[in-house]
């Protein structure tokens, strides 16, 4: 079986993650940057895979758990990791094994906030 190429992304910029809140659950509308971060983003995803679709977007909790699982982290250690909105995350996942190919590109972007204050 071949591995499969995955690029995941946490979600643009909101008021309350300018405003270092945590969301929870709640559906909290993209802030103007975060509205500059999509076109940005859909202008690298474009250019660097022409006619392909290889991008899921989500929330940084998921990021967090898929980065541990590819990079042997535990759960319970503490983060040591970038999540900032609207970077590129690149993971290989494979019947046997996840590796990270890139992880918090943000060269397309001006700025973007990570996940945690700090």
């Amino acid at each position: 079986m071949t591995a499969t190429r995955l690029c995941l992304v946490r979600h643009g910029e909101t008021a309350w993650n300018a405003e270092r809140r945590i969301q929870g659950r709640l559906d909290v509308p993209l802030a103007s940057a975060g509205h500059a971060q999509a076109r940005a983003l859909h202008t690298a995803e474009a250019a660097a895979h022409p006619g392909e679709q290889v991008l899921v977007f989500t929330h940084g909790g998921v990021l967090d758990i898929l980065h541990r699982r590819a990079s042997g982290k535990p759960l319970c250690a503490p983060r040591d990791f970038d999540i900032p909105n609207a970077a590129l995350n690149w993971l290989e996942a494979g019947p046997e094994r996840w590796s990270i190919l890139g992880w918090a590109e943000r060269s397309h972007l001006d700025e973007a906030l990570d996940e945690l204050p700090g």
